[in-house]
């Protein structure tokens, strides 16, 4: 299976996949393609939810603070028109004020040889004028905390995949957690994947519609779906686990020497800070300490929410 991805390109040594690069933006950097990192978790997420091995041809359009022109998507989208695609995944939204005649014409002529678009909604608005074009499929994102499960609506052309914040690897050993519609859209684009049929070399649509939850639903309870990370004490009294000592670890990786503090608040604390990287270095200090190997597809920013919930994560890998 042959896709595109038109994002801020992909760094080839966090993923698998063989991978063309184009670059439509005026940034040459030698040592890396992505300086972003926002098209190589794209990739890695599609790559690692697809059971399909796929080749990516990327077209590079967003700088490394993701700016980018309505001029160098055309250009990308040009250029991913003679590459034989099945699909290009745009983890990206546009909006109506921006649009114009030559994206409409340059979507149509891509979609009319077959090959699928998915793109996503805004963030902040949920919107993109993409949707406009007959045949795009459009995405929003929804807190599933799973990346198997996804909706799909055959009639209006829209679907709806997990965005919650999903730990990915974006450089050579660097992490971040990846998460919105962006992510979203690249969850979709996986299970678009695993519907192609390889003997017809088309889509098996009906599989995909059928594969998902819902065929129907209320936009408005999906733009409702967020909820704000959890800051501050930990509610519930706990028991703890004590039969697998991490504590050294997470108090050097948090710099805190007081392990109450990480098992009485949850870890969004100022104090405690978690993030992609932290994430990431305790669970390479823990497998290189212990000799275990997590399963790094499936690690959410739901299990470093506070003290117990790593601890069910460290129950279910330890092997």
């Amino acid at each position: 299976m042959r896709i595109g991805i038109i994002d801020s390109g992909i760094n080839t040594i966090a993923v698998n996949s063989n991978v063309i690069q184009g670059n439509f933006t005026e940034q040459r950097d030698k040592s890396r393609d992505d300086l972003n990192g926002h098209g190589t978790m794209t990739a890695k997420v599609i790559e690692d939810y697809s059971v399909k091995k796929v080749d990516i041809v990327s077209a590079k359009i967003f700088d490394e603070k993701l700016n980018t022109s309505i001029k160098k998507l055309y250009c990308a989208l040009d250029f991913m028109s003679t590459q034989n695609l099945n699909f290009i995944n745009m983890s990206l939204s546009i909006s109506s004020d921006t649009i114009n005649k030559e994206i409409k014409d340059i979507c149509n002529k891509i979609l009319n040889r077959g090959t699928k678009i998915v793109t996503s909604y805004s963030n902040n608005s949920n919107k993109t004028a993409l949707d406009l074009i007959e045949g795009v499929i459009t995405v929003h994102g929804y807190n599933f905390n799973d990346g198997t499960r996804y909706w799909y609506d055959d009639q209006k052309i829209k679907a709806v995949a997990d965005k919650s914040p999903i730990l990915v690897e974006y450089d050579d050993s660097q992490y971040r957690f990846y998460n919105g519609n962006s992510k979203a859209t690249a969850i979709f684009a996986s299970h678009l994947a695993n519907c192609f049929n390889d003997k017809t070399h088309d889509f098996d649509m009906k599989k995909l519609k059928a594969n998902a939850e819902k065929n129907r639903w209320d936009d408005n309870k999906v733009v409702q779906s967020d909820s704000p990370l959890p800051v501050g004490k930990v509610n519930n009294s706990v028991c703890y686990i004590d039969d697998i000592l991490v504590d050294d670890i997470l108090l050097e990786i948090f710099k805190i020497r007081d392990i109450s503090v990480l098992r009485e608040n949850y870890w969004t604390h100022p104090l405690i800070a978690i993030n992609g990287s932290k994430a990431y270095r305790i669970i390479e200090m823990i497998e290189q300490k212990y000799h275990i190997k997590f399963n790094r597809k499936d690690i959410f920013l739901k299990d470093f929410l506070d003290y117990i919930s790593f601890k069910k994560l460290l129950k279910e890998n330890w092997k």
